[in-house]
């Protein structure tokens, strides 16, 4: 930037210095005060900058004026998709930016010739890079499947909402809370209609018919997704970097970064790690892989099918991909009937125990009783309804009795003492929701 896109004011401190700010203003007149750099990645700067107007923080992300061709196409392109997007930010109904920062309004930086463009500044206090979270906080299968389940649900609203793609899916575009399994997704610049000419996306994630037509499109984005969801699922493996492609890399001297060694290994010539049909590129045998084996081997069938489906018969056929939709409905479905949470706190995958050891402290799993259940009925107090409650101590099972009026509690734990769990009551459906506001779990 130059002096030219933006306006100098001058403020006098409290102490008498006097310090110089720089103003720049927007397409629709909104001005905002420069403030620190926030980051600089390969083609922008990102800054803080403040509204005259409201006093709010946000984020400005500057393209600054090349005299490459091919650069200024690039941002041309980059600066159209960020118009369309925030036309249609203007007006959303729809709960995309749950996920994905809002951008608001153009910067026209007249007199260096670049651009940029005002956006959310997203607060990422309980957040971390994926890449870093993939090191540092392994997170366990719920908080895993609730991250693939937001990763499904944003490409969904994306493509059905918007008719946009996201093209450019990698590690390092994503933060997550390790805790919740919330996203945010911060940058936006390669976010367009598909089929177009433009960023085709980072090695690991690209569709192999992307490396021939370089046209990222929806179906693009199914084999993108199912990468990310498979590489956070094995922790760290990639679905075509096999025996095979390991031994052409090392054969040939060749570099899995160059474009060209992926456009071998990765386009026509791809297969799957887990192909039930070829051992050709599997990473069994292989020693630094064998935990993600076993993390491939303890999934459920209907992961491992929605897998196999995409990486073989999808991969060359993009319209036999699983789509976000029913990826989202799978997660969703494994989220709610088919996770165990083991003593040491962490849930592994599997609806009972007894006959699986917890993939992350190796100690068996106790194998949960099957509760009974008895139907509501009603009394002269109002709505009551008794359960049978699982512990995760002995007596295994003892009985709950909740009261719409009076809330009454039996041997949650003979210890415990003060409340523990508050009732909800809808008393037009006639339903009743118990939280558990004791130190001890137990299940309903």
């Amino acid at each position: 930037m130059i002096k030219g896109d933006y306006r100098e004011a001058v403020k006098v401190l409290p102490d008498g210095t006097k310090k110089t700010f720089r103003i720049i203003a927007s397409t629709g007149g909104t001005e905002y005060v420069m403030m620190n750099r926030l980051g600089q990645g390969g083609v922008a700067k990102v800054f803080r900058v403040m509204s005259l107007a409201d006093h709010k923080e946000y984020a400005f992300k500057v393209f600054e004026y090349s005299e490459d061709a091919e650069v200024r196409y690039e941002h041309n392109n980059i600066r159209s998709n960020i118009e369309s997007l925030i036309r249609k930010a203007a007006s959303d109904t729809e709960d995309l930016f749950r996920y994905l920062a809002r951008p608001y309004e153009i910067v026209e930086l007249s007199a260096s010739r670049g651009f940029g463009y005002i956006m959310e500044l997203v607060k990422l206090d309980d957040m971390m890079k994926f890449s870093v979270m993939m090191k540092k906080a392994q997170p366990d299968r719920l908080i895993s499947l609730r991250i693939c389940k937001n990763m499904a649900a944003f490409y969904a609203r994306l493509h059905r909402g918007y008719g946009l793609c996201y093209k450019d899916l990698n590690r390092g575009n994503i933060f997550v809370n390790p805790k919740t399994g919330d996203i945010r997704i911060i940058d936006l610049d390669n976010i367009s209609v598909p089929q177009t000419n433009t960023i085709i996306g980072t090695y690991g994630f690209i569709a192999p018919e992307v490396y021939d037509n370089g046209k990222p499109d929806y179906y693009s984005d199914y084999y993108s997704e199912a990468s990310f969801f498979f590489f956070l699922l094995c922790m760290g493996a990639f679905p075509l970097i096999g025996k095979r492609v390991l031994e052409y890399s090392r054969t040939n001297h060749a570099n899995l970064n160059d474009y060209n060694v992926q456009k071998e290994v990765f386009g026509t010539n791809a297969l799957f790690i887990f192909d039930p049909d070829s051992e050709e590129n599997t990473i069994r045998g292989l020693n630094e892989y064998q935990g993600q084996v076993k993390l491939w081997d303890d999934m459920p069938e209907i992961l491992k099918n929605a897998f196999i489906r995409t990486f073989t018969a999808g991969l060359h056929d993009p319209y036999q991909r699983v789509s976000d939709k029913n990826w989202e409905k799978i997660f969703g479905e494994i989220e709610e009937k088919g996770l165990v949470q083991c003593r040491c706190g962490k849930y592994n995958f599997g609806v009972s125990a007894g006959s699986k050891n917890c993939i992350y402290c190796n100690r068996p799993i106790r194998k949960l009783p099957t509760p009974k259940t008895s139907k509501p009925k009603k009394d002269s107090s109002g709505i009551s309804v008794s359960f049978d409650v699982m512990r995760n101590m002995d007596p295994a099972h003892t009985n709950l009795t909740l009261n719409a009026s009076k809330p009454l509690i039996r041997d949650i734990h003979p210890m415990l003492k003060g409340d523990l769990l508050s009732v909800k009551v809808n008393k037009k459906r006639q339903l009743i929701g118990a939280v558990n506001t004791s130190p001890v779990r137990w299940s309903v």
